[in-house]
């Protein structure tokens, strides 16, 4: 499930500015869990395979956190208490703010 709700967050990026080819990454632990990079190319942000590369942000959170996000189950401000942002702060926590579904 958590596979499908992050395809959500390129549409939540869109309006962050950043450079082309900026990198955010996001890892969620847990059974369901894994590593997803999201590249900016051109106006856009679009998934990409996970990158070894050093990202400008990187979004750490658990499969309890991350689905409550997506689903809108938690503010990006509670969620912001329970992640772990590194990198371009901003950038990271604009991933907090994805609804991939409205519950």
């Amino acid at each position: 499930m958590l596979a499908t709700l992050i395809r959500g967050v390129p549409r939540t990026l869109r309006s962050f500015d950043a450079p082309d080819g900026a990198h955010v990454i996001i890892r969620i632990s847990g059974a369901a869990g894994g590593a997803w990079s999201f590249v900016r190319d051109g106006d856009a942000w679009r998934l990409a395979q996970p990158l070894e590369a050093k990202a400008d942000a990187a979004v750490e959170l658990d499969g309890d956190t991350a689905w409550r996000v997506f689903t809108k189950n938690i503010s990006p401000a509670e969620a912001g208490k329970r992640v772990s942002i590194s990198g371009d702060e901003e950038l990271g926590a604009r991933v907090l703010h994805t609804v991939s579904i409205v519950a």
